[in-house]
């Protein structure tokens, strides 16, 4: 079963602090949000299924005060996240997790999430 590309094409920082977000495999896919702040900017979520690619490509969504990360990827039919590292079964994230279309990243103090675009 074949499963379709999910991109962000808008991300939104709700915190209260500044956030980088980066793909590992493409130095050009960081973008760092002021508090407060939204930018449109494509990255499209990387299919994850082992450690080795988790390593190589997963999206890193970093909290720059408190040192927090939050990672994100694609595997099957849903985009995970998880707090930790990677985790086969993460968590699907909060909002749309199906994968295949354009989504909206939502970055607040406690979670991540997608959304369909505004």
């Amino acid at each position: 079963m074949a499963f379709g590309i999910t991109a962000i094409k808008k991300i939104v920082n709700r915190t209260n602090q500044p956030v980088e977000v980066r793909k590992r495999d493409n130095f050009n896919d960081i973008v760092i949000l002021k508090p407060h702040w939204e930018v449109n900017e494509e990255i499209w979520i990387p299919w994850v299924l082992n450690q080795q690619e988790f390593d190589e490509k997963v999206i890193e969504i970093s909290y720059l005060r408190e040192n927090k990360r939050v990672y994100v990827w694609q595997i099957g039919d849903k985009v995970r996240y998880s707090n930790f590292g990677f985790d086969m079964y993460g968590k699907p994230i909060s909002g749309i997790a199906k994968t295949d279309g354009d989504r909206m990243l939502i970055i607040d103090e406690n979670s991540v999430s997608l959304d369909l675009l505004r």
